[in-house]
């Protein structure tokens, strides 16, 4: 069994395997020669804890440390190359630090590793890969504006994730379950954001704020299943699409504005009926000019209560008061703002209204 490995300056390259499967080694010194460690070099090295990388490492292969028992990771700024799952399954790695440098944050970079607490989003990222940190302790995370994609389940199951999230404004497409059972507590969108996958949000029991970006255009199915606290929700008028059950047991929302002249297309029911039925607890309200068409529509017309809000900017008549206000995007104002204000009014309608 090797317990100690010395390695000399001048060592360029771990190569794959080197020491894969040895779980008697305890730490490991790299030179400041070492460029390159390949992949699965310490796969399932269990108790290897402690591990000290210098400047001029460039890259890490895949599954490299796969399961290794390290508690610490501090990557140099000159390690760009993280490979698929290179610290996948390490179940005692508290802190990792990775280089600002980095522009793609590869698949299951950090998938599983259980109590992870703290990691760094470099600046730079583009891409954060599928279970990039799922299954972690992740209790904040900040997302960088060169950010163009989050992908499939990059933050499931990060129920310590407790705090606001804005999707910046580059991303096009949020990948299925990225964010679902999540701790997260309120959303917004950014303006380029087109797709929202499946089950994105689903079971973020403590989000109970959510702004949707105009230009959005389709949502996929189950989207917002289980958000038991969030009160309200505002479709903007560019969506045409809305999968099913995207609103299954959202058991505290009392209204749904849906936004869109026509109708939104959708696959099914956007409730999971037999559990909880929306349809007759949610107020859904909709433009003045479509509310027969939302009443004809099969999915749509399922509600019992559709108010047709209002086509035309109005004023406000003195004997009626502004409750709340919003943008076109439902995004909380504290007072008018010059453009188009949404106000729920305190005889229950909603207007437009133009400063």
């Amino acid at each position: 069994y090797v317990m100690s490995v010395e390695m000399s300056e001048g060592l360029e390259t771990i190569y794959d395997e080197a020491f894969m499967e040895c779980v008697l080694l305890g730490s490991m010194n790299f030179p400041s020669s070492l460029r390159e460690i390949k992949a699965r070099a310490f796969y399932n090295a269990g108790n290897l804890m402690d591990v000290s990388f210098q400047e001029g490492l460039k890259s890490v292969g895949e599954y490299a440390f796969y399961c290794a028992g390290l508690q610490s990771v501090s990557l140099p700024e000159s390690c760009t190359d993280i490979n698929t799952g290179a610290f996948w399954g390490c179940q005692y790695l508290q802190t990792a630090k990775i280089s600002d440098k980095m522009e793609r944050l590869t698949t299951a970079m950090f998938y599983q590793c259980g109590e992870l607490r703290e990691v760094n989003i470099p600046t730079s990222a583009q891409v954060i890969g599928q279970f990039w940190a799922s299954d972690t302790q992740l209790s904040h995370i900040d997302l960088p504006e060169a950010l163009d994609s989050i992908g499939k389940a990059a933050f499931q199951n990060c129920y310590n994730l407790v705090q606001d999230i804005v999707i910046p404004d580059k991303v096009v497409d949020l990948g299925e379950f990225a964010f679902a059972n999540s701790g997260i507590t309120s959303l917004k969108t950014g303006i380029g954001l087109k797709t929202m996958g499946e089950s994105v949000f689903s079971g973020c029991h403590g989000m109970t704020s959510v702004s949707l970006n105009e230009g959005l255009e389709s949502i996929g199915i189950r989207a917002f299943k289980y958000n038991n606290y969030l009160p309200a929700l505002t479709f903007p008028s560019t969506v045409t699409f809305i999968g099913k059950e995207a609103l299954s047991n959202c058991e505290s929302m009392t209204e749904l504005t849906s936004l869109p002249v026509v109708p939104p297309a959708t696959d099914g029911d956007l409730f999971q009926v037999s559990s909880w039925d929306g349809y007759a607890a949610i107020t859904l309200v909709v433009p003045a000019a479509s509310e027969e068409a939302y009443k004809a529509d099969a999915i749509w017309g399922k509600f019992k209560t559709i108010d047709p809000g209002v086509s035309a900017v109005e004023t406000v008549d003195e004997e009626v008061t502004i409750l709340q206000i919003f943008d076109l995007q439902g995004c909380p104002r504290q007072e008018l703002e010059k453009g188009v204000n949404i106000c729920r009014m305190s005889d229950g309608s909603v207007k437009k209204i133009v400063k």
